[in-house]
């Protein structure tokens, strides 16, 4: 019975799968313009996210903050002796 579960739900997943299918030559032709010329070729596509601005070389530079303050994660107790004599003073 088990076997014969798993080969319907390996069957069903099977058929219910769709084959990939290539683009035609329409939409291939409009996603982009190419021109040819003598000393080479270009090509520009319609969608090109290199054409966001701050992205050329004279664009937005980073600028760094000031440096981190460094803290310790454990800090020396100054007021040691004062704390120290007022558990020993309850007792």
């Amino acid at each position: 019975m088990r076997t014969l579960l798993s080969l319907a739900a390996s069957l069903a997943l099977a058929l219910a799968i769709q084959p990939a299918h290539a683009q035609t030559g329409a939409a291939k032709q409009t996603d982009y313009f190419e021109s040819k010329e003598a000393d080479g070729s270009s090509v520009i596509f319609k969608d090109d996210p290199m054409k966001a601005q701050g992205l050329d070389a004279s664009g937005a530079t980073l600028q760094m903050r000031g440096r981190p303050i460094r803290t310790l994660l454990i800090r020396p107790r100054l007021q040691f002796l004062q704390e120290l004599t007022k558990s020993v003073e309850s007792l």
